[in-house]
């Protein structure tokens, strides 16, 4: 073969190997439908297949008849695929089994010594709360709450990882759950939506109900087989994947039939004590910032902003007039909030500092934060780019919390306000602002500072809560539920009235010219080549 050619083939190959490399794994195809096609199981008259708990429907003690349930089904179908019958029967130790019915959270590995089949089904999991109470439109709104969490479910922990801090309240059963959110012993529960859904029924329960569906977590139902049998697990998982479509509509259709109980989440709902606390407090006191445009200002000597208007409503809701009090500064408000001057601050964030000292209900509003640049510098599209930097933040507010506890090599130059630190980058004593972005589009269109620019977007987010003191529960309950009445398209307006965002985007051009490059040096070098 000629030299060039050969180098040619070489280029060529390590393009397509490249790319044939960087393709995901697919999937081995599933064998076909009907019949497990081996007659290979161990020399006994039926497989012995352990539960860990019972739960109705999914599987439960039926009486003289055994157990019963969703999962005895769908062994009852597996074993008309295999020699030898399935036989469920209950396990006490999980660890010391053999095949398990099991469930499994996406991603988890199973037990060391053990390999899991396909899934079987999917449960789907909820968060259910008290009526009234329903302030759950995401897991995060669990911050700080007490969630009670059911013995031997490993699912419980999974799903609610992206909740930074709670308090797990430990209980045995759902029923036990339950009774811990009538009794105010916790605020939330997680468990899987048809075993709840079923226990409400049963009870004519009305009084709890599914706050928020976790369907974008499904949690997968399994056999579990030890590794050492992987003949066993080849059958058993064959069996799975033959089961038709119109079998898993068949078993779990006559099992889910029960409506889920979901609650209104538009729906304003104070019970008897609630009203009565509202009725034995009526000089409530809300602290509003003089100094915090857009959100909370003064403007024609009046409180102004997002968060004014949203109080407005709340008022309006809840039946109340709140006693507003002004507020200087940031610090001022935290420490009147402590002390008593206030009952409320209606737009603080969350953050570790502060979650210490209050009670947050949920975020009605979440805004990014940003950093703000002169449009004489260079662009800056990370955190990790202003280390050397005059960085301005505003004292105590949540993106002076975050860059103190994530990047603390930062050089960080505390402001007073938002309207302070942006005016000592414009003049050229800061290099980098870092704040949210509303307070920067509004600062700048009124002072008119056109030399400021918002370059790139931090991982951070400003989310607007109210706060209460931590000795005042029955305040934080009854704004959660205000809160939880506002439609999404009334808080989207008051969002849009005052908050107009613009920011530069620029695209990273570099791995388009690498590539644009390359093929100019492979076409020279061919037209060199077959000159």
């Amino acid at each position: 073969m000629p030299f060039r050619s050969y180098l040619l083939y070489c280029l060529f190959f390590l393009i397509f190997q490249g790319q044939a490399m960087a393709q995901a794994p697919q999937d081995t195809p599933p064998p076909e439908s009907g019949e497990v096609s081996e007659a290979w199981l161990p020399d006994r008259d039926a497989l012995r297949v352990g539960l860990s708990q019972q739960q109705v429907p999914l599987v439960f003690e039926a009486g003289d008849n055994g157990l019963a349930g969703i999962w005895i089904d769908y062994l009852q179908a597996l074993s008309e695929q295999l020699p030898v019958p399935l036989e469920p029967y209950v396990e006490d130790n999980p660890e010391s089994a053999g095949v398990m019915l099991t469930t499994r959270f996406p991603g988890a590995e199973p037990p060391s010594g053990m390999r899991h089949t396909r899934p079987l089904m999917t449960l789907t999991y909820g968060v259910f709360v008290r009526v009234g109470d329903a302030a759950v439109r995401s897991v995060k709104d669990l911050e700080s709450a007490r969630v009670a969490i059911v013995a031997n479910d490993p699912n419980q922990f999974p799903l609610l990882k992206a909740v930074d801090t709670f308090t797990p309240v430990p209980v045995n059963s759902v029923s036990e759950a339950v009774g811990q959110l009538q009794s105010d012993q916790a605020d939330a529960f997680v468990g899987p939506i048809p075993v709840v859904a079923d226990y409400l029924d049963s009870a004519s329960m009305k009084d709890i109900g599914l706050a928020l569906d976790l369907v974008k977590q499904p949690v997968d139902v399994v056999l579990q087989v030890p590794e050492d049998q992987p003949r066993l697990f080849r059958m058993l998982d064959q069996a799975v994947v033959s089961l038709s479509e119109q079998a898993h509509q068949s078993i779990e259709s006559s099992w889910l039939q029960g409506e889920v109980p979901t609650l209104d989440n538009q729906a304003m709902a104070l019970d008897l004590s609630d009203e009565e606390w509202l009725r034995n407090h009526p000089d409530l006191k809300v602290g509003l910032r003089r100094d915090w445009p857009p959100f909370e200002f003064e403007q024609d000597g009046e409180a102004a902003g997002l968060v004014v208007d949203l109080v407005g409503r709340l008022e309006k809701d809840m039946d109340i007039r709140f006693k507003r009090v002004p507020v200087n500064s940031r610090s001022s408000a935290e420490e009147m909030l402590k002390s008593g001057e206030v009952d409320v601050i209606p737009g603080m964030s969350r953050t570790p500092r502060t979650e210490e000292d209050f009670l947050f209900s949920r975020a009605y509003i979440t805004v990014p934060i940003a950093l703000a640049t002169r449009d004489t510098g260079r662009f800056i599209g990370d955190l990790r780019e202003v280390r050397n930097e005059r960085v301005g933040v505003v004292n105590r507010q949540a993106s002076h919390d975050y860059l103190l506890i994530n990047h603390p090599e930062l050089d960080l130059y505390p402001q007073e306000t938002v309207e302070k630190g942006l005016l000592a980058l414009s003049n050229g004593d800061l290099d980098v602002m870092v704040t949210h972005i509303p307070a920067v589009s509004y600062t700048v269109a009124r002072l008119g500072l056109s030399n400021l620019r918002i370059t790139s977007v931090t991982p951070y987010e400003y989310d607007l809560r109210l706060a209460v003191r931590k000795s005042s529960p029955e305040l934080h309950r009854i704004l959660n539920k205000a809160l939880n009445s506002l439609p999404d398209s009334e808080t989207e307006a008051v969002y849009n009235r005052w908050i107009d965002l613009d920011i530069e985007q620029r695209t990273d051009y570099t791995v388009v010219r690498r590539i644009v490059l390359i093929a100019i040096v492979v076409v020279l070098m061919f037209l060199y080549w077959n000159r």
